[in-house]
């Protein structure tokens, strides 16, 4: 919707040649574009590298920073726009949206709407509702359900994939809502709150299910915790289900690492449900990310998900 939109505005667009957060900085020192469109990791690396560098460089020209593609914790979210105000630039706007609805859903169309951890409002002619996952049914406000969204731009359907429609669409009366594979919740004002993708949250091997990214803002609060993923481990290898593991980098390497995850596990315990607390706490140097820039959690899961069974392996071999 990005590139649509500017074009029939008649605006010009540059585009960037890789998904290098470094190269980002290069292209807006060259063209000093008034709006800038990227994923969360691109806003994040360039503010970190220009307070570690020192660097006060001037971002007065840019009038809307928008922000989406990816989750952002609300600690990285006010650090960034900390960061932005230093450098005369403005908060970051964040929205959701997808190809099948030609782009956009929703966005933060003003201060009122740009609040924490939200993504916005529906844009103009818009609809959107949330739906229990298993049932269908209309949720209540602030209760988590799938995300389901109409709008005069969304597809006709897929081409010759007749099965796949039936599963992306929902008929209600003239209404063909989409189904959007978000989580969200929506409060009061009717702003809606990204909690996860259906396709990451996990089920336990109860049956509950959880959502990681409430888990991942909490353990972001914490101070020593530079960048953090929650993905879904086996710990067992007969039982269906997984378990919740944390892998978290340190913003100091010389941090006391026990220490640190005594402190998220008190940290978790205060802020997430009993039940959907991590289990297991890695620290690493960094995250793994595909070439989108995106956090690579297929990887996550399969380390993480060895390192699980090996532990249990070898506890089992002492025990013996």
């Amino acid at each position: 919707c990005g590139m649509h939109n500017a074009v029939c505005s008649g605006v010009s667009i540059c585009l960037m040649h890789t998904r290098k957060p470094k190269d980002f900085y290069k292209l807006l020192k060259k063209y000093r574009p008034t709006i800038t469109m990227e994923v969360p990791r691109t806003y994040e690396m360039l503010y970190q590298n220009l307070k570690k560098k020192k660097i006060n460089e001037d971002f007065s020209y840019m009038k809307d920073n928008i922000c989406g593609g990816d989750k952002i914790p609300v600690p990285h979210e006010i650090e960034v726009n900390n960061e932005a105000k230093k450098h005369g630039a403005p908060s970051i706007k964040k929205g959701l949206g997808m190809s099948e609805l030609g782009g956009g859903i929703t966005t933060t169309i003003s201060e009122e709407t740009n609040l924490l951890g939200t993504v916005g409002v529906p844009l103009a002619q818009n609809c959107i509702k949330v739906v229990d996952p298993n049932t269908r049914e209309e949720v209540r406000y602030n209760q988590m359900g799938e995300l389901q969204a109409y709008g005069p731009s969304q597809m006709l359907g897929y081409l010759g994939r007749e099965d796949e429609n039936e599963l992306f669409f929902e008929v209600e009366g003239n209404i063909r809502w989409a189904n959007t594979g978000d989580l969200v919740q929506v409060d009061e004002n009717g702003i809606p709150t990204f909690l996860d993708r259906i396709k990451r949250a996990i089920m336990l091997p109860d049956g509950h299910t959880v959502p990681l990214v409430p888990i991942e803002n909490a353990i972001s609060m914490h101070p020593k915790v530079k960048n953090c993923a929650v993905v879904g481990v086996s710990n067992s290898r007969e039982q269906t289900g997984k378990v919740p593991m944390a892998f978290v980098v340190l913003d100091d390497e010389k941090a006391d690492a026990e220490q640190v995850k005594k402190e998220l596990r008190k940290l978790c315990d205060d802020y997430i449900p009993p039940r959907e607390v991590p289990q297991y706490y890695e620290i690493v140097p960094e995250l793994p990310y595909t070439l989108m820039e995106k956090i690579d959690f297929p990887k996550l899961e399969s380390i993480g998900t060895e390192l699980v069974l090996q532990d249990i392996e070898n506890a089992s071999k002492q025990n013996n």
